[in-house]
């Protein structure tokens, strides 16, 4: 079974445009309080005119209700390291991961094929209750709600994405963790 490997930690997806996954690539930013200000340091999480959707605390629950637990070459994106192109800038908790816009796609297509009862089944499943942010107590209906519309969220955004790249942009996928 998978688990995310940075447990606790809340994640982000983003669009990132050519030039900003280039600039990840080769950027060497690291955090700490030593750390100091770069000149060309730019903000790229959550950048304005790009689509962005923040997880939160919620990332790895709905990493759970993506894959069920089980490795999947698509699915597992959120929470499998081996995934994507590490980024030389560190976010918070670690490099970034970048998507080529072809995996946008394919990824938006494994998610539908996803039944909104076995959503529904990995939202019950005893295994989600060890899952970060519930620590191994019971879900109530108010968790499963969230994790849900979370889950909803992520969708919403991908389709986007989607709907982008069959217009004939090129954007990148970016996960963070912060």
């Amino acid at each position: 079974m998978l688990w995310p490997a940075r447990v606790g930690v809340q994640g982000a997806v983003q669009l990132v445009t050519d030039d900003d996954a280039a600039w990840l690539r080769r950027h060497v930013k690291q955090w700490g309080p030593d750390v100091a200000n770069d000149p060309d340091d730019r903000e790229v999480l959550g950048a304005p005119g790009q689509l962005f959707y923040e997880l939160g605390k919620a990332t790895a629950a709905v990493s759970y209700l993506l894959h069920g637990g089980e490795q999947h070459p698509l699915l597992s994106f959120l929470d499998d390291e081996a995934l994507g192109e590490k980024t030389l800038h560190e976010f918070t908790y670690g490099p970034g991961r970048l998507f080529p816009s072809s995996f946008i796609t394919q990824l938006k297509a494994a998610m539908d094929a996803i039944s909104d009862e076995e959503v529904e089944r990995r939202s019950r499943a005893p295994a989600l209750r060890q899952v970060y942010p519930f620590h191994g107590r019971p879900l109530d209906e108010r968790d499963r709600t969230w994790v849900l519309q979370q889950y909803d969220g992520l969708s919403a955004f991908l389709w986007q994405a989607a709907e982008q790249v069959k217009q004939g942009a090129r954007p990148w996928l970016l996960v963070a963790f912060f």
